[in-house]
């Protein structure tokens, strides 16, 4: 997955560091080139526009409506090139081309490009293959600005805890600190959201399009008094938490991203992408697919619910891939903790904790959890454990069953 990293420079307290933002992409912006096959003929060059004109009723029909990236013709020499017709062998137009004095040297099946370039990286290593059109690249560069210092100088100020900063047009709207200690649900995005409906429905009034008539009516009033600065300061988007940017300290759990992404905010950004309040959700994926899909039309309600983490008690964690599933259990309060994982080759490996405390024990589990990248395991990326070397039977793997 492609990242966009800009460095910006972050200084409070006692702490001078970089920070580095990271923009995440969907998977789109760093696949490879994939291929498709379609039909092509040899024409003369100089036949070029007449043979498009008489090959286009063909190509509406036979082919999908989404090629608009490619150009139709490829030069192969000074005389002579390729021009796309359909994904078939049948030419009703031939006769048409034999009729205009074209004459048809060779049919090719061509391979170009399965999907439009989303930069300008695959656009020029994809274009090496057909001729494509250069489209404007969809991202932009995040830019580490005030907001998100202030965001982290605030939640470093509230010790660790994480904080949701909503902005409008570039002014803060919106400011909500994880609070679970009352309600579980208080998480800060969610209360970040809340607050910015509670403003809509306290003051219609300051709602970008109602302030505008609100202010017009006002101006044009036999008061001609200034505004109040509070009132000419502030707005809030008319619907919801459209066009809204969030900035938050700690990656959002599914819950409040599935909250962002129905308010139809523009942008997330968030600093600890390791410490989800469902740990295993970033490894997972989950989020990633969750914030790149732009409208609900787009959003594969299925596919997510799909990489819920059962993870209520702690007992077994349990992630639902069609080549892995990793479970571990906990047994009772003086057992080891076990590690079991179906490896991609089929054998099956138990990992022992023990020789530990059970909060050491707990420890070693979350550490791993965080640092491991649960993709489709070769059983070279098992994961190990770091811990007392004195112990016996500790940080060992054995294998189990499997072929």
């Amino acid at each position: 997955m492609m990242a966009t990293r800009d460095a910006g420079s972050i200084v409070y307290g006692d702490f001078h560091g970089v920070l580095e933002v990271e923009e995440i992409l969907g998977e789109e912006y760093s696949r490879d080139i994939e291929f498709m096959e379609l039909k092509a003929i040899e024409i003369d060059k100089c036949h070029t526009q007449s043979a498009l004109q008489l090959t286009e009723s063909t190509r509406k029909v036979t082919l999908p409506g989404n090629l608009q990236y490619l150009r139709m013709c490829k030069a192969i020499d000074r005389n002579r090139l390729l021009l796309i017709y359909g994904k078939c062998d049948d030419m009703p137009f031939q006769g048409d081309l034999e009729r205009s004095g074209i004459h048809i040297h060779a049919v090719h099946t061509v391979k170009v490009p399965r999907y439009s370039p989303c930069t300008t990286e695959q656009y020029h290593q994809w274009s090496k293959y057909w001729p494509l059109k250069y489209l404007k690249p969809k991202v932009t560069p995040v830019v580490c600005g005030h907001l998100t210092k202030l965001k982290v100088t605030e939640s470093h100020q509230r010790q660790g805890k994480a904080v949701c900063i909503i902005t409008y047009n570039d002014r803060i709207i919106a400011k909500a600190v994880d609070d679970r200690d009352s309600n579980i649900l208080n998480h800060a995005a969610l209360l970040a959201v809340r607050k910015v409906a509670e403003a809509q429905q306290a003051d219609p009034k300051l709602m970008t399009n109602a302030k505008k008539r609100y202010m017009g009516q006002r101006y044009s009033s036999e008061d001609k008094g200034e505004f109040d600065a509070a009132e000419s300061d502030i707005e809030i988007p008319d619907y919801l938490c459209t066009q809204c940017e969030v900035f938050i300290s700690h990656e959002p759990c599914c819950m409040c991203a599935m909250a962002l992404l129905h308010s139809r905010v523009s942008s997330v950004t968030c600093i600890m992408q390791r410490y989800a309040l469902i740990p295993p959700l970033h490894i997972l994926g989950a989020l990633r697919r969750l914030h790149i899909s732009y409208s609900n039309k787009r959003l594969d309600t299925a596919d997510i619910a799909r990489r819920l983490v059962i993870y209520t008690t702690g007992d077994k964690l349990k992630l639902k891939f069609p080549q892995l599933y990793v479970t571990w259990e906990i047994l009772d309060y003086d057992a080891p903790a076990s590690l079991n994982v179906e490896f991609l080759n089929g054998k099956t490996r138990r990992y022992i904790i023990e020789g530990y405390s059970k909060p050491e024990r707990e420890r070693l589990v979350a550490e791993w959890q965080f640092k491991a990248k649960l993709e489709p395991w070769p059983e070279t990326l098992a994961p190990t454990f770091e811990g007392n070397k004195e112990s016996k039977g500790s940080n060992n793997g054995e294998a189990e069953g499997g072929s």
